[in-house]
C-alpha cells in the first residue's frame, strides 16, 4: 500500500480525472476533495487496510512515471488482455475491470 498526498501527485504532474460531489451546503464547505472510484478494507492478519483508488494522467503528454521501488513490497502492470491469465486474483481483476471502465468515461 502506498501512501500519497494531492502535493505528491501534483509534483509529478498528475492530474485528477474526477471530483468529489457536494453532499451539504455550499457555503460550509472549504474545498472540495477527489472522490476515488472505489475504495475498500481488508485484512492484513492483525489489522486491516483500507485503501483508495483514483484514476490519474499525465498533465502533458511529455511526462513519465517512475516507481520509488523501495517504497512498494510487489508491484505488476497488466494490459487488459493480461487480466484474464491465470493467477491474477479476483480482486484484482474487479478493481482493474472497474478503472478501465471508469477511464473509457474520459
Amino acid at each position: 500500500m502506498m501512501r500519497s498526498s494531492g502535493r505528491f501527485w501534483k509534483k509529478q504532474g498528475f492530474t485528477s480525472l474526477s471530483r468529489g460531489r457536494h453532499h451539504g451546503p455550499i457555503k460550509y464547505i472549504r474545498s472540495q476533495l477527489v472522490t476515488p472510484f472505489f475504495a475498500d478494507t481488508h485484512n492484513v492478519g492483525d489489522h486491516d487496510h483500507c485503501c483508495f483508488y483514483y484514476l490519474m494522467r499525465l498533465r502533458t503528454g511529455k511526462q513519465s512515471v517512475t516507481l520509488n521501488l523501495s517504497e512498494v513490497e510487489e508491484f505488476h502492470w497488466f494490459s487488459k488482455s493480461e487480466l484474464t491469465r491465470e493467477g491474477i486474483p479476483e480482486d484484482i481483476r474487479h478493481i482493474c475491470g472497474l478503472a478501465l471502465g471508469s477511464a473509457a468515461q474520459y
